[in-house]
């Protein structure tokens, strides 16, 4: 009798110790430090890539500033005056990408010692990423740079704008019927 009952005791532990293991052991596997550089869904950010106009030198570079102000002359003097955020080799196909940038405003910049004939701007791909998406406020240059000044910025959806009585189609845009109350002959 003393034998069955201690078999019964062991039989009745093991699945207490293998469900503490597995308790121990999924605590133990923490992922939150795991940096998966590829992906921004968690982050607050936007990759940018783009390709720029024009023929460049190989080993040519597109540089990355951070804007307060908009204007030209003072984006200008800020690429001529400072460093840049960021900058990013071209590839053979003239593509650029930068890894996670947060929403702001910017501006890409090439010196015009890194072409050859032909001069155009680096313009960056209108896409959205993580609720976010890319705006190209204007494109130019002087005899420095060729710049493209951009935006990130929260995506706007069909929900932030208020509900509209007219129907977009492709030959225009035509207010929606609505439909006609109908009257009762009791009705005043």
């Amino acid at each position: 009798m003393t034998g069955r009952l201690s078999l019964m005791k062991k039989t009745a532990l093991f699945p207490f110790f293998l469900i503490m293991a597995f308790i121990i052991l999924s605590g133990c596997t923490n992922t939150d430090n795991i940096d998966n550089s590829n992906d921004t869904s968690w982050h607050n950010c936007m990759d940018i890539n783009g390709t720029v106009l024009g023929c460049l030198n190989p080993d040519s570079r597109v540089h990355l500033y951070q804007m307060e102000r908009l204007d030209f002359p003072a984006v200008m003097n800020i690429i001529k005056a400072t460093e840049p955020t960021g900058s990013a080799f071209l590839s053979t196909n003239q593509h650029f990408f930068f890894h996670c940038v947060p929403p702001g405003t910017y501006v890409l910049a090439i010196p015009a010692s890194s072409y050859n004939s032909s001069y155009g701007s680096p313009i960056p791909e209108g896409r959205r990423q993580n609720n976010l998406s890319v705006r190209v406020i204007y494109q130019g240059g002087d005899s420095g740079y060729m710049v493209t000044v951009f935006t990130i910025e929260r995506a706007l959806h069909n929900s932030d704008f208020p509900p509209s009585h007219s129907q977009r189609t492709l030959l225009g845009t035509f207010p929606m019927r609505r439909p006609h109350r109908v009257f009762r002959v009791s009705d005043p």
